[in-house]
């Protein structure tokens, strides 16, 4: 990281005026008033071992990160480092937000898109399936300001009967749900196909050919389990946020194809059920609802677009109305 950076700043030398971070995660604390803290150097009392702690923890990977060469990363304190002195501090996020910003901002410049869209109304959801499954959303190239960053594969999932992979995962998890994460990330895939990786070479170089291998292994599973699982994700979103797009995006999605994406919008179809709970004209014309990315490189390009927001934009907003104390 401190290499990316130095470069970064070395190549844009005085025309560098914001850097964003898009984090693998999860990360401990995202939000800009967590940063301030930082700022503040604020620390927490002394506890009995007499050692002191900093209280903020912003853009800092969390120790457990599945991710076990990032655990304990702090994103904010090494580019603030090689910055130095600047009039601006950098941004860290998770990188499903900056897919998620791209998506939106993009959609609403399109002339093929929506009049709600281009207006600013409509909100994307944007997943990404692959190590690991996350999702956020925006809205009018915005995202949703929270705490923390939302952690959509940790969604509990309902196995499919006849799934004999997703119902052992069931039984091991034991007291503890199971999650989307679980049956829908590329190792899940691949443990669930009998596709082994190649000692010796990145995981994530191999996942173009392991994943088409597992395709050609079990046709079944990229036929009804997989797509049903994703179904689901994009069922969670659309009754809790309901959105004007579900964007989905990774290589899980790469590999499947406009084959996949299709099945996905039919298991889709098969969760609205007869009676829906929920009704709007975005449902009824799935191949636009369910979608590819528009962007290329969407998470790249959103952490772009998060260094260039205005730093309100990034903020809780004030209420548009108080009752007076007392």
């Amino acid at each position: 990281l401190r290499l990316a950076v130095s470069y970064v700043v070395a190549t844009c030398k005085k025309d560098l005026v914001g850097l964003a971070i898009g984090s693998y995660g999860p990360i401990r604390a995202t939000s800009l008033t967590a940063r301030d803290k930082e700022l503040t150097k604020q620390k927490e009392p002394k506890p009995k071992s007499g050692k002191e702690r900093t209280l903020a923890v912003y853009g800092q990977v969390w120790d457990n990160s599945p991710h076990a060469n990032l655990r304990g990363l702090r994103n904010f304190h090494v580019a603030r480092d090689v910055l130095g002195a600047r009039d601006f501090e950098p941004r860290v996020h998770s990188d499903v937000v900056c897919g998620a910003i791209a998506e939106s901002l993009d959609r609403m410049v399109r002339g093929d898109e929506s009049p709600e869209m281009r207006a600013g109304e409509g909100i994307v959801f944007f997943a990404n399936v692959s190590s690991g499954v996350g999702a956020t959303f925006a809205r009018g190239g915005v995202p949703w300001i929270g705490t923390m960053h939302s952690e959509s594969g940790f969604s509990a999932v309902q196995p499919l009967a006849g799934d004999g992979f997703a119902w052992r995962r069931f039984r091991e998890a034991g007291a503890d749900p199971l999650y989307l994460e679980q049956l829908l990330s590329v190792e899940a895939i691949l443990e669930r196909t009998g596709v082994r990786p190649i000692a010796g070479i990145p995981l994530h170089d191999q996942f173009p050919a392991l994943l088409k291998e597992s395709q050609r292994v079990d046709k079944k599973a990229w036929e009804t389990e997989i797509p049903e699982y994703l179904a689901q994700l994009v069922y969670l979103a659309t009754v809790m946020v309901s959105p004007r797009r579900v964007v989905l995006y990774g290589p899980v999605m790469d590999a499947g194809g406009d084959a996949l994406l299709g099945a996905v919008r039919k298991a889709f179809r098969g969760w609205l059920g007869k009676r829906r709970p929920v009704f709007y004209d975005e449902l009824d014309r799935p191949e636009t609802y369910i979608c590819k990315p528009v962007s290329t490189a969407p998470m790249l390009r959103g952490a772009l677009l998060l260094a260039a927001l205005p730093e309100q934009a990034l903020r809780v907003p004030e209420p548009i109305w108080q009752p007076e104390a007392g």
